[in-house]
């Protein structure tokens, strides 16, 4: 009978917990990018964008955003063919744009910026430009 009532206690802790992860608001109604809505270029991406959301992995599709990690990201797009990507208003890494491109899909639509370093299921980012 104690085994019944521990597999019960931990079938309804993983169904609660389960719950709470689906609860954020960012969370509901979360699409994969349509990369093929944006279009990859590199003239359109100069200037300063701040991250969003990453939508994250393998058909578990947790979101992440500011809010819900407490952390802000900005990507810097110079004219000097330079990245510099910032966290928490510290650099993190400065590299061309071709390094910071390098085999991942993105693309630019109106003032949204996306980017996924991996192709199949693997996290999505979107930033949006900073005026």
């Amino acid at each position: 009978m104690s085994r019944l009532f521990t597999a019960v206690t931990i079938m309804c802790l993983l169904t609660w917990g389960c719950s709470i992860v689906g609860s954020d608001e960012a969370a509901q109604g979360v699409e994969r990018i349509d990369f093929a809505r944006f279009t990859p270029d590199t003239t359109a991406l100069r200037g300063e964008w701040e991250w969003r959301r990453t939508v994250c992995c393998f058909g578990d599709l947790g979101v992440s955003t500011p809010r819900s990690t407490g952390r802000t990201e900005t990507v810097l797009f110079t004219d000097r063919d330079t990245v510099e990507v910032y966290r928490d208003e510290t650099l993190e890494r400065r590299a061309t744009y071709g390094e910071y491109l390098e085999d991942a899909q993105w693309g630019v639509r109106a003032d949204t910026f996306a980017i996924s370093r991996a192709f199949l299921d693997g996290p999505e980012s979107v930033y949006v430009r900073v005026d």
